[in-house]
């Protein structure tokens, strides 16, 4: 009767463990194919990532920094 319930209970215990494998401890437990297959498959989907994070690198970071010093007065010459 209530089957169905320790059923869904059971298998949400078992996702979440497995999200915290792969996501943790990045499925260093699950066998080096395992990782290795999970590596391909969600490499290029980092790859884009990164490139869109580096090409507002310099609007993110070097902008407010730039920004900062416009006002500075000029080092001093020894």
């Amino acid at each position: 009767m209530y089957y169905w319930i320790v059923g869904i209970l059971a298998a949400a215990l078992v996702l979440y463990f497995l999200d915290r494998e792969i996501y943790f401890y990045e499925a260093t437990h699950l066998g080096p194919r395992v990782q290795s297959w999970l590596y391909d498959r969600w490499a290029a989907k980092y790859d884009k990532g990164k490139q869109e994070s580096q090409a507002r690198d310099a609007e993110m970071l070097a902008r407010p920094v730039l920004d900062s010093i416009k006002n500075a007065p000029a080092p001093l010459d020894t």
